[in-house]
Formats: structure tokens, sequence, C-alpha cells
């Protein structure tokens, strides 16, 4: 997980330093601390996942953590 998170990262800083109309944004995080741009980075992240965690429990509670499988949830099976 960790390479797919820096290639991840290194997209984003990629995207930001090569599309034109973006240079507030960059002038914006030339001047930050790094240390706070990574924790606003983590905690967005841990938020999108309870999302998906809560969105599980509630939409889906009885669903494995298998989602390619409908062998277990034939009322999930496309066409029916």
């Amino acid at each position: 997980m960790g390479v797919r998170l820096l290639c991840f990262a290194a997209l984003v800083v990629a995207f930001i330093v090569a599309m034109p109309g973006l240079g507030s944004i960059r002038s914006r995080l030339a001047h930050e601390n790094p240390t706070w741009l990574a924790f606003a980075a983590v905690f967005r992240f841990l938020s999108t996942l309870a999302y998906v965690v809560l969105f599980r429990a509630i939409f889906a509670p009885g669903m494995s953590g298998d989602l390619r499988s409908f062998e277990d949830h034939p009322q999930l099976e496309p066409g029916r």
C-alpha cells in the first residue's frame, strides 16, 4: 500500500505542477508547512474511509468484504 500511496501523491503533485491555471495553488502550498499538509491528507483519507465503512454498515450489512462475488448474495446478481 505504501508504494501505491507514494505513486498517488506523486501523481497529485505532478498534476498541480503541470496544469496551467493552478499557479495560485502552487503559490499557496509553497508557503505551507508540509507536516500540516500531510496531516490534512491523512485525515481526509480517514474521513473517506469512515464514510465507506458507515455506508456499507447501513446499506449492505450482510455483505462480506469480497464485493466481486455474488455467490453469497443471489439477490444481487445482475439481471434480477
